[in-house]
């Protein structure tokens, strides 16, 4: 069956020392957030655009954990950050559905490289050392996908037809809430498609590629039968 590796690209994940003294900030090496920093980061009108918003990440990153794709380990799932850092998510880390806490653990992250589970020692978030052209040389995909509004039109269940033809594939949604992906990101990715004539967000972009792979998929059916559970017609109305 397919594997997907998905990779949130240009995520606004980063620390606030780049862009905010620490002299003026009581709380330094924190998520930039524009919601927080917004005196500051509105004296450089153009990071406004990829900048300042893990909140993106964050939504978008619960849709996936919590996915029956990602149930069926059939998703690799990581996130290049603005700065070009890689890292990676293990499908079995329950992130904070807190916002507060979820930027005090990707904070985290940056400064120590790693996140370990406690009791089982299992890493759950590792900053990887790639950028995001080596990464995908690393990984070797049968397929690179980009998912941005200027792409080639396409329906979206056409779109995932494509996708499972392929043994292993990497498909990126933009982190951000403005622009577009970069020269380089879209060089990286040789297929570029848009699934609505309008822009959408992250998270809705996701979910509906997430929702109609699974259907795609027939993974409803395969995991009713896995469980000894009977679906049809009227099942359970």
């Amino acid at each position: 069956m397919t594997k997907i590796i998905f990779i949130i690209v240009d995520a606004a994940i980063e620390l606030t020392d780049r862009y905010v003294s620490k002299k003026i900030i009581k709380l330094p090496n924190r998520l930039l957030d524009i919601s927080v920093h917004y005196r500051y980061l509105i004296k450089k009108p153009k990071l406004i655009g990829k900048h300042g918003r893990p909140d993106i990440t964050h939504f978008t990153l619960l849709l996936l954990l919590d996915s029956i794709l990602n149930r069926e380990r059939l998703l690799d799932i990581y996130v290049h950050t603005v700065d070009e850092k890689m890292i990676f998510i293990n499908p079995e880390t329950r992130l904070p559905k807190n916002y507060i806490q979820f930027k005090g653990l990707f904070a985290k992250l940056l400064i120590e490289g790693k996140i370990i589970d406690s009791k089982t020692k299992k890493v759950l978030l590792k900053v990887e050392n790639y950028n995001l052209s080596s990464f995908i040389e690393k990984e070797k995909p049968d397929l690179t996908i980009a998912l941005t509004s200027k792409g080639k039109p396409t329906k979206i269940s056409d779109l995932a037809k494509t996708i499972i033809e392929y043994e292993k594939i990497a498909v990126a949604v933009g982190g951000f809430p403005k622009n577009s992906f970069s020269d380089s990101v879209l060089k990286t990715f040789k297929k570029h498609y848009s699934i609505d004539p309008e822009p959408l967000h992250t998270w809705t972009v996701t979910s509906k590629i997430i929702s109609t792979l699974e259907n795609e998929l027939h993974l409803d059916e395969i995991r009713f039968k896995k469980h000894g559970k009977i679906s049809g017609a009227g099942a359970g109305i």
